[in-house]
């Protein structure tokens, strides 16, 4: 039976102002990087120890196994979680934890400010979902320190998750690793 839940959300745009034309990156560019998070999350997030994708599952729907590492909020260093993973390609990577139902969704769109398709592909936006659902036995005592604390915490991962994975996907694109990953994706769809 559910007991704390807490929903926070946070959208980022990916090209601020500063960011060299060389370094900008289109939508596609940042689809990219959010499917690769799918299959390996500990690259995008500290808090996660190790991942294994469970054998079966498709491409965009597969099941994994997550370990949690050092910063977790409310899960302790070492818990085991399976998540249900869905892509729903160029748009949202959605991983639900099968244990609580808690949800983590990454969605690629665009802002309303482009006068223009082309000036869109190169104006994206990240928006990061947490959905936390914790069981009644570990939830906070309502309006407790811990329950702040977890909120806190988790308010803080999200914004930090969101930040970091425009961060290194930019880092990807300027050291050529997205490119690689591009063709590496079309190499195996091509052996499928």
């Amino acid at each position: 039976m559910a007991g704390f839940t807490y929903n926070v959300s946070y959208t980022i745009a990916a090209n601020t102002h500063g960011i060299a034309p060389s370094e900008r990156l289109s939508r596609a560019e940042l689809w990219q990087g959010v499917k690769r998070g799918a299959r390996f999350p500990g690259e995008f997030a500290s808090h996660v120890q190790s991942c294994t994708v469970l054998p079966g599952g498709t491409a965009n729907c597969f099941a994994r196994e997550i370990v949690i590492g050092d910063g977790g909020v409310h899960a302790k260093q070492g818990k085991k979680m399976v998540q249900d993973v869905f892509l729903q390609d160029n748009l949202y990577l959605l991983a639900t934890t099968r244990e609580s139902g808690a949800k983590t969704t990454m969605m690629v769109g665009y802002g309303c400010n482009s006068s223009s398709q082309e000036e869109e592909e190169l104006d994206p936006y990240l928006t990061l979902y947490y959905e936390l659902v914790m069981s009644q036995d570990e939830s906070p005592k309502p309006g407790s320190e811990e329950e702040h604390k977890i909120i806190s915490g988790y308010r803080a991962l999200a914004k930090h998750l969101c930040e970091d994975t425009v961060r290194l996907v930019r880092k990807w694109k300027v050291e050529g690793r997205l490119e690689e990953l591009a063709r590496y994706e079309k190499e195996e769809q091509n052996r499928l």
